[in-house]
């Protein structure tokens, strides 16, 4: 059985304080974090110590604004790049990244637009659209509820078939056509003018399972589909049994249509891989 050294440790506790004190400086710039992280830094005829590390900090700082815009592509299109700029400078200065992986840095950027803008705001919109888009290929995988796992369901246990929305699963409510603007600039298209709507369009962002590398989908929800896939979406990691979902359509389609309804959306949602069983 082998030891470690007492130097070993104490190297170790050497690059954790580093970590710390650099870490701190890049998230919160200040005197008194700046003094600290330069102790580590070393001065010579070239630059000071902390000199070096503020040239770092800008190098770090301005990865991130690259990781934004890469986010939050659409976003910087549709306000140009000095607004965009003073828009990622504002978030940093609120919400310095908390995380160990850059990739989280923008997780609240989407709350802090919707703060700044407008109640209703094609921005605002964009934003969450375009988080939700990244944010579905990286969410936790878990295995889609699928027919041939139904097929040898007993009829009397289909009432209590707990159905829960696959992690990757968000819905939205846009008064723009938001994710045909996005569409076009993804595809450079010229520039035009959004549609608004006083009703909100539901819309649903998801990836969906393949033979190859998972695909991030999404599409527009009539207002039955609407209804049902929001009370599977409320009812959370527990899930909403299959009867219960025929008790929720009943009144928009009545008793005899409620279960070809709710298993027509099954059948639906499962080729979709939009369901998981709890």
């Amino acid at each position: 059985m082998t030891q470690a050294s007492p130097a070993g440790g104490a190297d170790r506790s050497a690059l954790m304080q580093l970590q710390e004190t650099t870490g701190a400086y890049l998230a919160t710039p200040s005197p008194d974090t700046r003094s600290a992280a330069a102790e580590a830094v070393i001065s010579d005829q070239l630059a000071s110590a902390e000199e070096r590390l503020d040239i770092y900090a800008m190098a770090y700082r301005l990865r991130l604004f690259e990781v934004f815009g890469g986010d939050f592509e659409s976003v910087h299109t549709l306000i140009g790049d000095d607004a965009f700029g003073l828009l990622c400078r504002d978030y940093l200065a609120a919400h310095p990244p908390s995380h160990y992986s850059i990739r989280w840095a923008g997780q609240h950027f989407p709350a802090f637009v919707a703060a700044r803008e407008p109640e209703r705001s094609l921005v605002t919109e964009m934003a969450a659209f375009e988080w939700a888009l990244g944010l579905a290929l990286d969410v936790v995988d878990s295995a889609p509820l699928s027919v041939e796992s139904l097929q040898t369901l007993p009829p009397e246990e289909w009432p209590e078939l707990p159905l829960a929305a696959h992690p990757s699963l968000k819905r939205f409510s846009f008064h723009f056509d938001t994710p045909a603007i996005w569409k076009a600039i993804d595809n450079d298209e010229p520039p035009r003018a959004p549609v608004e709507s006083d009703t909100p369009t539901p819309w649903i962002v998801w990836r969906q399972p393949t033979a190859g590398a998972p695909e991030v989908h999404y599409r527009s929800l009539d207002a039955l589909e609407d209804l049902a896939l929001g009370a599977i979406l409320a009812a959370g990691a527990e899930g909403l049994s299959f009867g219960r979902l025929g008790e929720l359509l009943t009144p928009q389609v009545g008793a005899e249509q409620a279960p070809g309804v709710a298993i027509n959306l099954l059948v639906q949602w499962l080729a979709a891989g939009l369901l998981i069983r709890p």
